[in-house]
């Protein structure tokens, strides 16, 4: 089984992304995030969408027009130290 995994390694580039799924932003944030940040992808009923952190960050975070508090800044910053690629709401 061992050689069959090494084969595939030599071929094949396995990516993971890790996946914030609902972390505990206030509602304020999550109405600020789906008005400014386009998803990257959409559940098949639009029910939940997939923000990539780095959009989020430049059309969110940065952005000086719009008021995030300290909490939902902080929340953001630990997905960052956790290397979360995607937030999904």
């Amino acid at each position: 089984m061992s050689d069959k995994i090494d084969d595939i390694n030599k071929v094949h580039t396995i990516t993971y992304f890790r996946v914030a799924y609902v972390p505990p932003f206030s509602q304020k944030f999550i109405k600020a995030l789906r008005e400014n940040v386009v998803p990257s992808m959409s559940s098949s009923d639009c029910d939940t969408h997939q923000y990539e952190i780095d959009n989020v960050r430049e059309n969110l975070i940065e952005d000086e027009d719009i008021k995030i508090d300290g909490y939902d800044r902080d929340i953001f910053k630990l997905l960052e130290m956790d290397e979360v690629a995607y937030i999904e709401i």
